[in-house]
């Protein structure tokens, strides 16, 4: 691909391939002030003798640099371009148990964790505690009409 031209998704003639490392297209733009853009080969097609980047020009020109003897940060570009590179697997204990820094570890362990109860089991023990034995609250509940609504369901 060394030589074909890039046409960024939104039709921005971005430059041309000057080299490929791995999975990565380095592309140089500009005329006076030239620089070197990486961009992954997941985001390029080619047809015509041109390379199609699926990618805006802004996206390309935000990418990060190539250095002068020709290495780039390969965790900033997937950073960059929302590579899965970038993000390492969740830790997790024994049988897919996750720990406090994993993201699918939630509220319900997290109380667990801290000795607390979860907030599905402070509304179990609330709702206990206003009158054992039954879901109506100790207290009376007058209507609209001034009447008891719960006196008043019971004799209906």
């Amino acid at each position: 691909m060394q030589g074909l031209s890039v046409v960024t998704s939104d039709d921005h003639k971005a430059g041309q391939v000057v080299a490929e490392q791995g999975d990565f297209l380095i592309v140089e733009s500009g005329t006076l002030r030239k620089q070197k853009h990486v961009l992954p080969k997941v985001f390029a097609t080619t047809r015509d003798d041109v390379v199609c980047a699926t990618v805006t020009w802004d996206i390309l020109k935000d990418s990060p640099t190539v250095s002068g003897d020709g290495n780039f940060d390969h965790e900033a570009v997937a950073e960059h371009y929302g590579l899965v590179d970038h993000f390492e697997e969740a830790p997790v204990e024994g049988y897919g148990e996750s720990v406090p820094g994993d993201p699918a570890y939630g509220p319900d362990q997290a109380a667990r964790a801290a000795g607390k109860k979860t907030e599905g089991e402070e509304r179990v023990a609330l709702r206990e505690s206003l009158h054992p034995g039954s879901d109506a609250p100790p207290h009376t509940s007058p209507s609209i009409t001034g009447g008891d609504r719960y006196k008043d369901a019971e004799s209906s």
